[in-house]
């Protein structure tokens, strides 16, 4: 379990996004819905305890891609090695991101477009191959930080969770020049809630992380100036064996009655 450090400032950004959330929702929410509130602290605790340990686990045993820090890299100031292995990251999380919505990988995302209440606690359900996938980016280009103290490491967890939490907001406002200026560069709540839309031609559609910029050079940006999101998630849970199926990211929705039968022999309560 992460130390409290790490989960005072996790919960505690939880808090003032509940609060932004409560004055300026996007829509009306049901947050005790049992695909809501409910299904994300099972799912919290599912990314604590198994997404995060496991994931790591195959990304650097199975996936070992690393290059060695060069003298020339290690020369470079650190706030710029930081930058430039951020940006990098990015660049290749949008491009993983995008592969996740292919008809080989859909599944390992599915559990994450399972969420119909959008709020900033919605963005925690994961699992362990799509967690896997987004962070061979940044293990990719690692040596670029290689030295850096300990701290460094905290705060882009941390920088991480915060991106988490804000671009699953249930937040909306007014457009403006400025609003159109910041989109450009940065995902927001408004542009990766059309990408949760459950209309299918928003499937496919603003795969950004953190900079939304490579939607807009790779031609998947859809401006929220133009396009109204009324519901969201690609599919919906209506019991805890719908969700566990959809977090071990096994199949692309539900198991044949073939496999559900052997499953029942050997829990019978499924």
């Amino acid at each position: 379990m992460p130390d409290l450090r790490f989960l005072t400032l996790y919960f505690g950004l939880g808090a003032l996004a509940t609060i932004f959330e409560l004055i300026s929702p996007a829509r009306k929410l049901r947050y005790w819905a049992l695909d809501a509130v409910v299904l994300d602290i099972a799912a919290w605790f599912f990314v604590m305890l198994v997404v995060n340990r496991y994931a790591n686990f195959l990304r650097d045993h199975l996936m070992p891609l690393r290059f060695r820090p060069t003298q020339l890299i290690m020369s470079v100031p650190l706030w710029i090695r930081v930058g430039i292995y951020y940006v990098l990251g990015d660049m290749g999380s949008y491009w993983m991101h995008r592969m996740t919505h292919t008809k080989y990988l859909w599944r390992v995302h599915h559990f994450h477009h399972s969420i119909t209440q959008m709020y900033w606690l919605s963005g925690v359900r994961d699992t362990v191959f799509q967690q896997m996938f987004s962070n061979l980016p940044y293990l990719l280009w690692t040596p670029l930080i290689a030295g850096a103290p300990g701290e460094v490491f905290f705060w882009l967890t941390f920088v991480s969770v915060a991106t988490n939490h804000w671009m699953h907001m249930n937040l909306t406002w007014r457009s403006s020049k400025w609003t159109s200026w910041i989109e450009w560069i940065l995902v927001t709540p408004r542009t990766h809630h059309i990408h949760h839309s459950s209309a299918p031609e928003h499937y496919n559609r603003n795969f950004g992380v953190v900079f939304s910029m490579w939607d807009h050079l790779f031609g998947t940006y859809q401006s929220p100036d133009t396009t109204k999101v009324t519901e969201v998630g690609a599919g919906t849970i209506d019991n805890p064996v719908q969700a566990a199926w959809k977090m071990a990211a096994i199949f692309d929705g539900e198991p044949t009655g073939f496999v559900r039968s052997r499953v029942r022999r050997l829990v019978p309560f499924l």
